[in-house]
C-alpha cells in the first residue's frame, strides 16, 4: 500500500511537471497563432473598408449615368418633369 502511494505521489508530480513543460513547448507556436490572428483581423477590416468603398463608386457612377443621360435629353428637374398623382376618389377630396 505504501508503494501505492509512493507511486501515485510520484505519478502525480510527474504530471503536474508535464503541463508546465507542455506550455513551455507551445508558447512560441502560441505567440505567432496570436499575431497570425491579429493579421487576419487587420485584413479582414481592410477588405470591409475596399468593399464599402467599391459600393460607394458603384452607387456614384450610377447617380453621375443616371444624372448625364437626364441632361443628354435636357430635364433639369426630375420633380417637374413627372405628373402631379390624382386621388384616386374625389369624393374624398374637399371633405
Amino acid at each position: 500500500m505504501a508503494k501505492t502511494e509512493a507511486d501515485l505521489s510520484a505519478a502525480a508530480r510527474h504530471s503536474r511537471c508535464q503541463p508546465s513543460t507542455a506550455c513551455r513547448a507551445s508558447a512560441p507556436e502560441m505567440v505567432n497563432l496570436d499575431q497570425l490572428s491579429l493579421s487576419q483581423q487587420d485584413l479582414q477590416r481592410e477588405a470591409k473598408a475596399a468593399e464599402t468603398n467599391y459600393l460607394l463608386y458603384l452607387a456614384k457612377r450610377e447617380q453621375e449615368r443616371t444624372s448625364n443621360a437626364l441632361d443628354v435629353t435636357r430635364i433639369a428637374n426630375v420633380a417637374i418633369a413627372v405628373p402631379r398623382p390624382y386621388p384616386c376618389c374625389r369624393c374624398s377630396v374637399g371633405r
